[in-house]
């Protein structure tokens, strides 16, 4: 049926998709009381590696808690959000995680 094939591919699109999105964090540490801002395609991963110690910046302050992440569809913008969140001061940077934090929405536009 054609209606079938043709929902059998918008899924096997939207799956495509959603494998291949990339992602923009911010983790904390209470310990150093510090925010690292980065971006990734697997996020539990990235995670495990800057709890694990293998990451040079958060290799002291474990546990890092994740506090913010934003799916993007492509690594450029990925980037570029990643570029406005380390532009941020403190302030605005936990403005941003209180606004965005719990959410996966496109924040393309936010404003460093």
């Amino acid at each position: 049926n054609v209606c079938t094939k043709k929902y059998k591919a918008s899924r096997l699109r939207e799956a495509f998709f959603v494998l291949c999105m990339f992602y923009v964090y911010v983790i904390y540490s209470e310990s150093r009381d510090v925010y690292y801002k980065g971006q990734t395609n697997n996020v539990a991963d990235r995670l495990e590696r800057h709890n694990g110690g293998y990451e040079k910046f958060t290799g002291t302050g474990a546990p890092w808690q994740l506090k913010c992440c934003i799916a993007k569809s492509t690594r450029g913008e990925a980037k570029i959000l990643e570029g406005k969140l380390k532009r941020m001061n403190r302030a605005k940077l936990e403005a941003f995680i209180i606004k965005y934090g719990s959410s996966s929405q496109d924040v393309s536009e936010a404003k460093s």
